[in-house]
Protein backbone atom coordinates (compact mmCIF):
# COMPACT_ATOMS: atom_id res chain seq x y z
CA UNK A 1 0.00 0.00 0.00
CA UNK A 2 2.82 2.19 1.00
CA UNK A 3 4.28 1.66 -2.88
CA UNK A 4 1.26 2.80 -4.37
CA UNK A 5 1.03 5.95 -2.27
CA UNK A 6 4.97 6.77 -3.07
CA UNK A 7 3.93 6.05 -6.99
CA UNK A 8 0.76 8.78 -6.96
CA UNK A 9 3.00 11.01 -5.10
CA UNK A 10 6.08 10.69 -7.91
CA UNK A 11 2.98 11.09 -10.54
CA UNK A 12 1.48 14.08 -8.97
CA UNK A 13 4.93 15.64 -8.76
CA UNK A 14 5.67 15.11 -12.91
CA UNK A 15 2.18 16.54 -13.60
CA UNK A 16 2.89 19.17 -11.33
CA UNK A 17 6.54 19.70 -13.08
CA UNK A 18 4.55 19.23 -16.80
CA UNK A 19 2.63 21.86 -16.00
CA UNK A 20 4.81 24.48 -14.95
CA UNK A 21 7.30 23.70 -17.88
CA UNK A 22 3.83 24.14 -20.57
CA UNK A 23 2.23 26.30 -18.69
CA UNK A 24 1.19 28.62 -22.05
CA UNK A 25 0.39 25.50 -24.21
CA UNK A 26 -1.91 23.76 -21.36
CA UNK A 27 -3.55 27.31 -20.57
CA UNK A 28 -4.05 28.09 -24.63
CA UNK A 29 -5.96 24.97 -24.69
CA UNK A 30 -7.77 25.72 -21.58
CA UNK A 31 -8.74 29.35 -22.99
CA UNK A 32 -10.40 28.01 -26.44
CA UNK A 33 -12.22 25.36 -25.07
CA UNK A 34 -13.33 27.90 -22.32
CA UNK A 35 -14.43 30.64 -25.01
CA UNK A 36 -16.52 27.92 -27.13
CA UNK A 37 -18.32 26.91 -24.07
CA UNK A 38 -18.86 30.75 -23.20
CA UNK A 39 -19.84 31.13 -26.84
CA UNK A 40 -22.32 28.04 -26.76
CA UNK A 41 -24.17 28.78 -23.74
CA UNK A 42 -24.29 32.61 -24.36
CA UNK A 43 -27.87 32.40 -26.27
CA UNK A 44 -26.60 34.98 -28.40
CA UNK A 45 -28.03 33.85 -32.11
CA UNK A 46 -24.39 35.08 -33.88
CA UNK A 47 -22.99 32.41 -32.09
CA UNK A 48 -25.32 29.53 -32.51
CA UNK A 49 -22.40 27.71 -34.18
CA UNK A 50 -20.59 27.02 -30.71
CA UNK A 51 -23.60 25.11 -29.40
CA UNK A 52 -23.39 22.70 -32.09
CA UNK A 53 -21.25 19.99 -33.33
CA UNK A 54 -19.51 22.81 -35.46
CA UNK A 55 -18.38 24.54 -32.27
CA UNK A 56 -17.50 21.35 -31.13
CA UNK A 57 -15.34 20.56 -34.54
CA UNK A 58 -13.68 23.80 -34.10
CA UNK A 59 -12.59 22.79 -30.75
CA UNK A 60 -11.41 19.73 -31.27
CA UNK A 61 -9.40 20.59 -34.43
CA UNK A 62 -7.99 23.60 -32.60
CA UNK A 63 -6.18 21.96 -29.34
CA UNK A 64 -5.53 18.80 -31.23
CA UNK A 65 -2.06 18.39 -31.40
Amino acid sequence: MRGAWLEAGGVLVEAGRFFLRHYAVVFGFGVVASIQRFLAVGGDERFAFADSAGGELVTALWCSP
